[in-house]
């Protein structure tokens, strides 16, 4: 059976609220089911919600302006959303739904390193629900895979909460990491594409660490065009892919943890000082590694030397990238790829928890990781930047931080119903 495609073009911007207006109308007069599946599977908390469809002119022709109404708004911070992501991940979704915790979790990640990991992310009930719609539409489309033109950047800068900021917005900017972007449209002090725009077409389009491309051959089915307030408009078509075989079999949205492909990159090095080596692996991590570490070998005639390894996203650019920096900084002069390796990974989320040890900086918070096996919580890391400001100033070992960090997550995850390694098994 042939598959369905969607492809967003958001060349003239972008936002949750125009992807969601190109959306809903392609389902015709099964609107209503959009906020029925959302209530079935989280519990009825959309049921004081409610969507209204208009229509305007744009450079698109007619597009649809949706607007969310919620008689409770409600903001919820990371204890509420990782609550939200335990119940997601115990449900049984469609497939673009259960990326819902992806969605949130790499949001959450970009605010959070903006702000050194000092400040709680936030996601208010109407940009929750528009994120969820957008997913729940999708699935409702039979849409499998996802694509979308590159992200344009915009230019000039825009005030938030009384601070001049260029753009894109630093959060924003995170997420396009490993997106195909391009410059304009030429509108300047305006915000081109939206934070959660980006983290929903990042989640949708990137596989095993690669942004995914239109189909070559296709036949077009459907077309919708969406729109904002900020006149930010995009086209969404549906497309059929036909007489297509997969070239590995695809995994569900909804398994209870995530599985990708990696690459590992790996040199010998037998004259290269111990100062040198953490230089490297600290600026491979931030050049876009998600890991470097250093292991002691014994080379022929037996030399002590060390490996290093770098782990990164199968993403040519950033592979490419990384070796680069490798055949720079360190005295290698081979580096060996293993290509496409399979990681399992659990699913992640922040959990801000306030401690007794206050100073000027953290003012005693600290950012503990959270990983998650479907609706259990399995592993607990208390963020080491975090800890480290805290000791610094208040001279508290950061052992005994780090503890009560996890202590306090564990107990509000429990307060909450969630269950935490160390239960019954069920």
């Amino acid at each position: 059976m042939a598959a369905r495609h969607a492809h967003y073009d958001c060349s003239q911007g972008a936002s949750s609220t125009a992807l969601l207006g190109a959306c809903l109308p392609l389902l015709a007069h099964e609107t209503e089911k959009v906020l029925e599946k959302l209530n079935e599977k989280f519990n009825g908390l959309f049921h004081d919600c409610s969507i209204k469809i208009e229509y305007e002119q744009t450079t698109y022709g007619r597009a649809s302006l949706v607007t969310l109404f919620c008689k409770n708004p409600f903001v919820f911070d990371s204890i509420a959303l990782s609550k939200i992501i335990a119940s997601v991940h115990d449900s049984d979704l469609g497939r673009n739904l259960g990326k819902l915790p992806d969605v949130i979790a790499s949001l959450q990640e970009a605010e959070l390193r903006i702000s050194d990991y000092t400040t709680d992310f936030t996601l208010d009930k109407v940009e929750l629900m528009e994120i969820a719609c957008i997913l729940v539409s999708l699935d409702l489309l039979d849409v499998e895979t996802i694509s979308c033109s590159p992200l344009p950047m915009g230019e000039g800068a825009v005030i938030v909460d009384g601070i001049l900021q260029p753009l894109p917005l630093e959060s924003s900017l995170h997420l396009m990491v490993g997106m195909k972007v391009c410059p304009g449209p030429h509108e300047s002090n305006k915000e081109i594409v939206t934070r959660n725009i980006c983290g929903l077409l990042r989640s949708l389009t990137i596989d095993d660490g690669i942004q995914r491309d239109r189909p070559d051959s296709s036949i077009l089915e459907e077309v919708s065009a969406g729109t904002d307030n900020e006149r930010r408009t995009g086209r969404l078509t549906i497309e059929r892919r036909e007489n297509e075989t997969a070239s590995k079999p695809s995994i569900p949205g909804n398994l209870p943890f995530k599985v990708d492909s990696l690459n590992h990159l790996e040199a010998n090095l037998d004259d290269c000082t111990g100062e040198a080596l953490s230089f490297c692996t600290e600026i491979l991590l931030k050049n876009g590694a998600m890991d470097a570490w250093v292991t002691p070998i014994v080379m022929k005639k037996g030399r002590a030397a060390h490996t290093l390894h770098c782990l990164c996203h199968a993403s040519d650019d950033i592979t490419e990238k990384l070796l680069l920096v490798m055949f720079e900084q360190s005295t290698t002069l081979g580096i060996r790829i293993h290509r496409d390796i399979a990681r399992a990974a659990l699913h992640r989320s922040f959990l801000s928890v306030k401690t007794p040890f206050i100073g000027n900086v953290q003012h005693g918070k600290v950012n503990v990781k959270v990983g998650y096996i479907g609706r259990k919580v399995v592993s607990m890391k208390a963020e080491f930047d975090d800890c480290k400001a805290i000791c610094l100033e208040t001279g508290v070992p950061m052992k005994k931080i780090s503890e009560y960090a996890i202590q306090e997550a564990t107990r509000i995850m429990e307060r909450d119903g969630t269950k935490v390694k160390g239960d019954d098994q069920e």
